[in-house]
C-alpha cells in the first residue's frame, strides 16, 4: 500500500494572460490564423485557458534559436522547477532530502544526459545511493503513470521506505519561431510549463491524504502517430492529431469498468476524480464517456483555466486541487486518468 505523504506544485515566473496571448499571436501566427481578429479571439475563448506560465519572457521565446540553445533552456527551466517542487514536497512531508530511498522523474520535454534526477541529487543533497528511475516518453500520461510506478517501486522496497516522484514539463522553450503552422498554434494555445512532486510512504501520512491502491495502462491499437514529437532539422516538430478526443473516449468506460472490476468494485463506488484536462474537447469527451457532471470535474476545469495543459504535471495539479477544495471524505474512492503518446491511457485507483 502506498500513501501520499505530500504533493506540491511549481510554475515558472512568467505569466501570460489570455489578453496578451491574443496580441502576441496576432503577430507570430499571422500567416496561419483564421481571417479576422474575432476568429483568433474565438480560438482563445474555446481553449478555456485564461492564463498559463512559461519559462522565458515571451519576447525571448519568439527569438530564433537552434536545438543546442533550446535544449539548454529546457534543461535549465526543468531543473529549476523540479528543484522547487521536490524541495517543497520534502518539507511538507517533514523529511530530510537524504531520506528518500528512490526517486522517479517523469519528463518528456527537452533532453539531457545526465537527466534531471541526477541534478536533483546534487542540487538538494539527496542520498548518493538513491535509486533513480527516469520516464521520458509517457507525455501527458506521465502524471498517473509516474505515480503508479512510484507506488509499485515503494511496494518492492518494503516497510519504512520513502519514494519521491517529480513530474516536470517545460514545452515553452521548445517552441520554434520558424514552426508557424496551425498545429503549432493549437499546441501553443494549450501548453504551459509546470512541475509537481509527491512523497510516497508505506505507512499513513501525518495529515489526511490519499492511498494509491492500483494502476493500469492501456495502449490503443495502431495509434502511434496521433501524438508525440518528431525531430526536424533544427527543432522538435509536434504531432497533435484532431483524432485525440475521439481516441480518449473510445472504450474508456469499458476500460475503467474492467479496471474497477479487477479491484472488486463498480463505477458507482467512485466519489472523486482527478482527470487530465488535455484540452476542452478532451475533458468534455471524458465527461460524456464516464457520465460525469460539472461538480465531479470542476478541479480539472479549474486547472485547465489557470495553467493550461502542462503535460504530465497537469493531473497532479488536479489531484492537489481535489485534495484542497473537494476534500474527499475518509473511506471514499477516487479515479485518476491521463492520456499520452502511444496512444495510451493510464488509470489509478485512490482512496481517501
Amino acid at each position: 500500500m502506498a500513501y501520499l505523504w505530500s504533493l506540491e506544485t511549481a510554475v515558472p515566473g512568467h505569466e501570460v494572460p489570455a489578453s496578451q496571448v491574443s496580441q502576441l499571436y496576432a503577430v507570430v501566427f499571422r500567416d496561419v490564423l483564421p481571417r479576422g481578429s474575432a476568429s483568433l479571439e474565438r480560438l482563445i475563448d474555446n481553449a478555456r485557458i485564461s492564463r498559463r506560465y512559461i519559462s522565458l519572457p515571451f519576447e525571448q521565446l519568439v527569438k530564433p534559436r537552434n536545438q543546442e540553445e533550446a535544449a539548454r533552456l529546457c534543461n535549465e527551466a526543468a531543473r529549476s522547477l523540479a528543484r522547487q517542487a521536490l524541495s517543497a514536497a520534502l518539507a511538507r512531508a517533514g523529511l530530510a532530502p537524504d531520506s528518500l530511498d528512490a526517486l522517479v522523474v517523469c519528463s518528456s520535454t527537452g533532453y539531457a544526459i545526465p537527466s534531471v534526477d541526477a541534478c536533483l541529487v546534487n542540487d538538494l543533497g539527496l542520498s548518493r545511493r538513491v535509486r533513480r528511475y527516469t520516464l521520458t516518453t509517457l507525455g501527458c500520461a506521465g502524471g498517473v503513470g509516474g505515480l503508479t510506478r512510484a507506488a509499485e517501486i515503494l511496494a518492492g522496497l518494503g516497510q519504512g521506505a520513502r519514494v519521491g516522484l517529480v513530474v516536470v514539463e517545460v514545452p515553452s522553450p521548445m517552441f520554434h519561431p520558424g514552426q508557424v503552422s496551425k498545429k503549432a498554434l493549437i499546441a501553443s494555445l494549450l501548453f504551459g510549463d509546470g512541475a509537481a512532486a509527491a512523497i510516497l510512504g508505506a505507512e499513513p501520512a501525518n495529515e489526511p491524504s490519499v492511498r494509491i491502491h492500483a494502476g493500469t495502462s492501456w495502449l490503443h491499437p495502431d495509434s502511434q502517430g496521433v501524438m508525440g514529437f518528431s525531430l526536424a532539422q533544427d527543432f522538435f516538430n509536434v504531432t497533435f492529431s484532431a483524432e485525440i478526443p475521439q481516441l480518449v473516449g473510445r472504450g474508456l468506460r469499458d476500460e475503467v469498468e474492467h479496471f474497477l472490476a479487477a479491484q472488486g468494485m463498480g463505477r458507482d463506488a467512485l466519489s472523486f476524480f482527478a482527470l487530465h484536462p488535455g484540452g476542452r474537447k478532451v475533458l468534455e469527451t471524458i465527461e460524456a464517456a464516464l457520465g460525469l457532471g460539472p461538480q465531479q470535474t470542476a478541479a480539472s476545469w479549474e486547472v485547465l483555466r489557470h495553467y493550461g495543459n502542462m503535460s504530465s504535471a497537469t493531473v497532479l495539479f488536479v489531484l492537489k486541487q481535489v485534495l484542497t477544495s473537494v476534500r474527499p471524505a475518509p473511506g471514499t474512492w477516487g479515479l485518476m486518468a491521463a492520456f499520452g503518446p502511444g496512444f495510451a491511457t493510464e488509470l489509478a485507483l485512490l482512496s481517501a
